[in-house]
């Protein structure tokens, strides 16, 4: 079955997913996720992540996502390779991560941790995803369900390539060229439009 052309919108659902976000390429555990690691604030209440991965917020409340530490992803990594069934495979697996987490240096155990290529998938160096989890302290349990506390979505800025996309579209008859138009259409006014729903 062939998906049809769709845009989202994910509204109140602070685990992210897709877009540049992963809560399931580091555990199993879903209160941990990964987030791209280039992040800029666009002004209170708009942050956007690698450039077109944007949250929607209220700047007033806690961080809405803050960093796992090294020591908590090591945890969760070692209790998840402790219910490995095979004892020649788990052994061998605890064998790896003990040394790793033993070329750990103490200093480091409290630093954000970063998604790596170790076996552990934990590390502290640049140019690696980061390891975030949902800060409670942002969610405002007294307001109804129904408000809007928190927005993400993909933008793409490059509005040539948005261009070239509905041109082909176009021209071939596609299917997305409803699509590409309006992604054509966003912009930061577009998003700036958002901030208003995510209520005070």
């Amino acid at each position: 079955m062939i998906e049809p052309p769709e845009w989202s919108l994910i509204i109140n659902k602070l685990v992210p997913i897709g877009h540049g976000f992963y809560s399931d390429r580091f555990s199993r555990n879903p209160d941990f996720f990964t987030v791209p690691e280039k992040k800029e604030t666009i002004e209170p209440g708009i942050d956007v992540y690698d450039g077109e991965c944007y949250v929607v917020y209220n700047p007033d409340r806690p961080d809405y996502w803050v960093p796992v530490t090294v020591k908590e992803a090591f945890d969760v990594v070692f209790a998840e390779n402790r219910k490995i069934t095979d004892q020649i495979q788990r052994d061998m697996m605890l064998e790896y991560l003990n040394a790793e987490w033993e070329a750990i240096p103490k200093e480091d155990w409290n630093k954000p941790a970063t998604f790596s290529g170790m076996i552990s998938k934990i590390g502290t160096k640049e140019g690696f995803p980061f390891i975030m989890k949902v800060n409670p302290a942002y969610w405002d349990k007294n307001r109804p369900k129904s408000d809007i506390q928190f927005i993400y979505f993909r933008m793409v800025g490059n509005k040539s390539y948005l261009k070239q996309n509905s041109d082909a579209a176009l021209k071939n008859n596609g299917i997305s060229y409803a699509l590409y138009r309006f992604e054509e259409s966003l912009d930061i006014d577009f998003v700036r439009s958002l901030r208003p729903l995510v209520g005070k």
